[in-house]
């Protein structure tokens, strides 16, 4: 131990272990299909392959709406534990990451290398024929 590592100040985040090593923590994540609101715990979305209809609640649908084409999977990881008052859950970053990667295989979300503006029709809630 050195004469002043004694003073290092202690990191405020978990390790985020996954998020470390996670090859699309860099690339950003952006909705790729129609939405829409159904109270404030729960969405709906467009299957985009049967066009059917999803339900989306918990981090899932937290995802889903944060997910605007201008942040990167790491930078909204590093958001949301700033939003703790507590203690910041160590597997946060798993959370996240495990939901983020189901909503990219259902093909609801775009991870991307780029940024890339959201497409004007899954900006806003409003699903075709649901007027």
């Amino acid at each position: 131990m050195t004469m002043f590592s004694f003073f290092k100040k202690k990191s405020k985040y978990p390790a985020f272990r996954l998020l470390s090593t996670f090859y699309k923590k860099g690339f950003y994540f952006s909705r790729h299909t129609e939405w829409a609101s159904v109270d404030m715990e729960n969405i709906l979305v467009t299957d985009p392959d049967t066009l059917g209809v999803i339900p989306l609640k918990g981090w899932g649908r937290f995802i889903f709406i944060a997910a605007t084409g201008e942040q990167t999977v790491e930078e909204f990881i590093y958001y949301l534990a700033d939003q703790y008052t507590d203690a910041i859950p160590d597997t946060l970053d798993q959370t996240i990451i495990y939901a983020l990667l189901e909503l990219e295989k259902k093909k609801l979300v775009l991870l991307t290398n780029k940024k890339q503006p959201l497409p004007k029709e899954f900006e806003l809630p409003g699903m075709s024929g649901s007027q």
